[in-house]
Formats: C-alpha cells, sequence, structure tokens
C-alpha cells in the first residue's frame, strides 16, 4: 500500500480595484497566493510568510476564512489528499514581484476568472465573497 499524505495549505483572496490576484503555476494554471503550513504553524502565518516569499508583499492583513475545501493527487509513490483553507486577504498598494515558483501573475474580474484554468474550489472560494 501506498503511503498516504496530507498537506494543509492556505491560501488568500487579494482584491485590487474589483479584480482578483490569481498567480499562474508551471503547469499553466492559475491558483490563489499561499501555500502549505510548516509544522507548528498557523495559517495566518503561513499566508504572511507565503505572500512575504511569493510576492515580496511585506503586510498582508488575514482576514476571515472563506471557505475550505479538499482534493486528493494519487501518484505512483504516495497518495496525497491537500486540506485548502481561503482567507480573505488586505495588503498595501505596492507593486508585486513574482517569485519563480509562478510564470504569471494576474489580476481578474469574476467574470474573467470563470474561463481561466483553475481548480474549482478556488473559484467557489471567489464567489464567496
Amino acid at each position: 500500500m501506498k503511503p498516504q499524505i496530507q498537506f494543509i495549505t492556505a491560501k488568500g483572496i487579494l482584491r485590487r480595484e474589483g479584480r482578483i490576484l490569481c498567480l499562474k503555476d508551471t503547469s499553466g494554471n492559475w491558483e490563489l497566493p499561499g501555500g502549505r503550513l510548516d509544522f507548528g504553524e498557523t495559517p495566518e502565518l503561513a499566508l504572511k510568510r507565503e505572500f512575504k516569499e511569493e510576492l515580496e508583499v511585506q503586510d498582508v492583513q488575514v482576514g476571515r476564512l472563506l471557505h475550505a475545501w479538499t482534493f486528493m493527487v494519487s501518484g505512483e509513490d504516495s497518495d496525497r489528499q491537500y486540506v485548502l483553507l481561503v482567507y480573505e486577504c488586505e495588503a498595501p498598494q505596492q507593486e508585486l514581484r513574482r517569485s519563480d515558483e509562478h510564470l504569471e501573475i494576474g489580476w481578474f474580474t469574476k467574470g474573467e476568472i470563470v474561463d481561466l484554468p483553475m481548480r474549482d474550489g478556488y473559484k467557489q472560494a471567489i464567489n464567496k465573497l
């Protein structure tokens, strides 16, 4: 039997002027900024760290939990379950710098997000705004 591994991930929805920040991952799909929690880390601290690492945002304010969802990935060596916690976030107006983790940064309206290659759980979280 393959090992079964769970990951807890915190993601943030950042809005500016009616648009939502999304990042294109290395497989060409769009996602929200954020990432896996380090051991002992709270979701809020993970989001602050990830916004700094991914976008060079120094002072993200983590708001309310909007949505929680999960998905599974079956690989040759293990089965993985991802638990995602999506929070509403605010950050100071500043230029965002993309890290090497992502191919592109984009600002999209809710209407534009409908057609993006993106996991449905992200779209459901965005619709809860």
